[in-house]
């Protein structure tokens, strides 16, 4: 398995963790929360290359803030690595106060930007 599949799975799982701390729903062990994102998953599509996920906290407030990157992997300068973010609400849809869209993706510097943890 590539390394931005073991990446992806790893946010799917640590997503799917965060969510069930949020709703306080507990399935049974082994089953997916249905209440998060209609099928106890959720997936969502950035722009560009490869995608990595660096970190998942949970807000007071119950919504999800995911960060990573986009095209992290990639150090050529022509190459447009960006700090990416997204908000879910603890039903799994995208916050659509947070960016528009729920997604934000920023360029911080001219190299590579990634973020690799987030605290709230």
């Amino acid at each position: 398995m590539s390394s931005w599949k073991r990446v992806s799975a790893a946010f799917l799982l640590a997503l799917l963790v965060a969510a069930t701390l949020v709703t306080g729903s507990v399935a049974a062990a082994g089953d997916l929360d249905s209440t998060f994102g209609g099928d106890g998953k959720v997936t969502t599509r950035f722009k560009g290359g490869p995608k990595t996920i660096g970190g998942v906290a949970v807000q007071p407030d119950g919504k999800i803030v995911v960060v990573g990157g986009v095209n992290p992997f990639l150090t050529s300068a022509s190459v447009d690595a960006k700090f990416a973010l997204a908000r879910y609400n603890a039903d799994g849809t995208l916050d659509t106060s947070f960016g528009g869209d729920g997604k934000v993706t920023t360029n911080l510097t001219r190299s590579v930007d990634l973020a690799q943890a987030v605290a709230i």
